[in-house]
């Protein structure tokens, strides 16, 4: 009985063996894409670092906050006495509006390193990833690195230079 095929057995026809693979890759890549998009969510909500209470670190980390929750006379008060007399609070609410659009920018400021030059002063070295364009193919990063001065005044840290955001202004 040649060409017979037995009951319960099955023949492959041309291009099933193909077709298998095909949705077996396609499969596989649209996992792929799933499980990195996981993994890119669960490292962009990792908590930021916290810092002693009273540390330089815990200066910046609390002038940024004062800027994500939109709070300039918080930000301001972590300015220290020199910028405060040369920048009225009145100035610094102008300027704070001026770069609403800087806040509004998704970002990631990493603490790189911290400088303690003696008692008395310190630098903040920072690194800032700005992303942009998001999109299903992911989105752009532009990065640059920023440092901050900052000095003790009646035993705490305050920032020595006028900023909204991390950016310096004009009023110095």
């Amino acid at each position: 009985m040649a060409g017979r095929i037995a009951a319960g057995s099955v023949e492959a026809t041309p291009g099933t063996a193909g077709s298998s693979r095909s949705i077996l890759v396609i499969a596989a890549i649209v996992i792929g894409l799933v499980v990195l998009a996981v993994i890119v969510v669960l490292a962009a909500s990792r908590p930021p670092a916290t810092y002693p209470a009273g540390s330089p670190e815990a200066t910046i980390q609390g002038y940024l906050a004062a800027g994500e929750q939109g709070d300039p006379e918080t930000a301001y008060a972590f300015f220290s006495r020199s910028v405060r007399n040369a920048m009225t609070i009145d100035a610094y609410r102008r300027a704070w509006a001026d770069h609403a659009w800087e806040r509004e920018q998704e970002r990631r400021v990493v603490l790189e390193e911290t400088e303690l030059h003696d008692d008395a002063r310190a630098t903040i070295h920072l690194r800032i990833d700005v992303f942009f364009g998001g999109d299903l193919f992911g989105s752009s990063r532009y990065t640059y690195e920023r440092s901050i001065g900052l000095v003790r005044e009646n035993g705490s840290w305050r920032i020595d230079e006028p900023l909204v955001g991390l950016e310096p202004i004009g009023y110095y």
